[in-house]
């Protein structure tokens, strides 16, 4: 065997290893799946946000008159 069947022979096993690993996608389901929760509850409550970040934006830009 010549130095590149070795390589491309080495190379396959290591993508196949790869291929069967599947520690990691643990992590990245419970990454997507938080994510969605995040986002299905941000549209659940958006009314109740909005008006919050009103209130909150109307109590900081009324703030500023009286600065100063």
């Amino acid at each position: 065997m010549n130095w590149l069947d070795k390589f491309l022979l080495g190379m396959k096993i290591k993508a196949m290893a790869l291929k069967d690993d599947e520690r990691g996608v643990e992590g990245f389901v419970v990454a997507i799946v938080l994510i969605l929760i995040a986002v299905l509850l941000c549209a659940l409550f958006w009314e109740q946000l909005s008006s919050w970040f009103t209130d909150m934006w109307d109590r900081i830009t009324g703030a500023t008159d009286s600065i100063g």
